[in-house]
């Protein structure tokens, strides 16, 4: 579906939501579908991806912006898919993420709910994310979604860090402690050595002396 489609698509099921929504935060007494979307989308803010991943179909239909940075960016097919691209992208990339609903919109003739709310994150690189964005979970029945689309504006996300990327990461993290551990090598080397001996052969002069002196004394004391 193209963008043009999506917006379309999500000013339809808004008209025909009318009015039925529940808030974000205080939607305690949100039943039926919107209940499950907010639980799911509790559960990806608490890193329970498979608890999130329950909610869908398991050849879920997961629509995202293409381009841009958004996380796993376009059109996949099934929940494993999702787990490899999106949940990925998002682990490697954020050190938190979450989606905070304002408003649920329950389409009951669309078998459809409609979340209102903003995309929030601490990227791994320092950048935050805070940015509006619509989700629209898609039924089968009561308790399954068949399709998840997610509209907001990828160009408000960091970066995405790709595998390779996270590898020269680490790459880099490893090569800084090998020059730790070798600068602490090269310290205990430049050390000064001896101490213990030069404090330990003082002594044994000043016995030597005392010896000596010993002897002399004995010497004198026979003539």
């Amino acid at each position: 579906m193209s963008d043009t489609g999506v917006t379309d698509k999500v000013g339809e099921v808004v008209d025909k939501a009318k009015g039925r929504f529940g808030r974000g935060s205080d939607a305690s007494d949100v039943e039926g579908r919107p209940r499950i979307v907010r639980e799911a989308l509790l559960k990806l803010g608490d890193g329970d991806i498979d608890g999130f991943l329950s909610a869908m179909d398991d050849d879920v239909s997961w629509e995202t912006p293409k381009g841009g940075n958004f996380p796993g960016g376009g059109n996949h097919e099934g929940t494993k898919a999702v787990k490899e691209r999106f949940i990925g992208d998002v682990g490697r990339t954020f050190t938190e993420f979450g989606f905070e609903p304002e408003s649920y919109l329950d389409a009951g003739d669309e078998q459809a709910v409609v979340v209102l709310g903003r995309f929030v994150g601490k990227g791994v690189e320092g950048d935050n994310l805070d940015t509006d964005g619509v989700q629209i979970w898609e039924f089968q029945g009561d308790d399954t979604a068949i399709r998840v689309c997610m509209i907001t504006d990828s160009a408000a996300f960091p970066e995405v860090v790709t595998e390779e990327k996270q590898k020269d990461f680490e790459e880099e993290d490893r090569e800084k402690e090998r020059e730790e551990r070798e600068a602490e090598s090269k310290k205990d080397d430049d050390e000064p050595e001896g101490k213990g001996e030069d404090k330990s052969e003082g002594k044994s002069e000043s016995g030597d002396e005392k010896q000596q002196k010993d002897e002399d004394k004995s010497d004198d004391d026979g003539e």
